[in-house]
């Protein structure tokens, strides 16, 4: 138990308070927290013990938030990336639980648009869009329900149509090969490229008949 005898501005920081209890150093928060305290005021262990966590916590969602200003994250990055700053897992937690309240953490957002734009700009299959979201941390329930309607078929068409570009004048067969390996790193099966690989051609023979050499 300590008496709050001074409360003054931090000399690197004109947002944090230092609280002086019974006349020396006891600990600093930020001016919100500090708002709450008064000179004079009695605060017993547990309280101090309180406060300290909650402006911890409050440090390290601003940590968070800053790295989440760059680009949105899953929770499993910011944890780790709160963890490698030397963050205690208990005050990580607690941090988290402040951005998931304040919205600025939410994994089923954050695979959302990542479906949407891995899909949209490299058209990858349900397997590799899977394999990235769970590299990210993501529960495999958010996985399944994002993923339960995408379109494999459609995606690799779209993938293959994308070569266009690269596979003019070329052999056929060579145009093939080209197309399997590509639908390949993206995760599509054997079968899948196969079919994506045979409408596109069909398409070309009609709209294209010069296409391939």
């Amino acid at each position: 138990m300590g008496v709050i005898t001074a409360l003054e501005t931090g000399k690197r920081s004109r947002k944090r308070v230092n609280v002086q209890i019974d006349g020396a150093f006891g600990f600093a928060l930020s001016l919100d927290e500090a708002a709450r305290l008064r000179k004079g005021q009695v605060l017993s262990e547990q309280e101090i013990a309180t406060l300290q966590a909650a402006d911890a916590s409050q440090r390290a969602a601003d940590v968070a938030a800053r790295l989440l200003s760059l680009r949105p994250r899953s929770t499993a990055e910011v944890r780790q990336h709160l963890l490698r700053k030397g963050v205690t897992a208990e005050t990580a937690e607690a941090a988290i639980a402040r951005l998931q309240v304040m919205g600025y953490l939410d994994d089923h957002a954050f695979a959302q648009a990542w479906i949407q734009a891995r899909g949209s700009s490299r058209s990858l299959s349900a397997r590799a869009l899977r394999h990235e979201l769970r590299q990210k941390g993501v529960s495999r329930d958010i996985i399944d329900e994002l993923l339960a309607g995408q379109d494999d078929q459609e995606s690799a068409e779209q993938a293959a149509r994308s070569q266009l570009a690269r596979l003019r004048g070329k052999d056929r067969a060579q145009a093939r090969q080209r197309l399997m390996g590509v639908l390949a790193r993206r995760g599509f099966s054997s079968s899948t490229s196969r079919d994506a690989v045979r409408q596109l051609f069909d398409a070309l023979d009609e709209e294209d008949p010069q296409f391939f050499a």
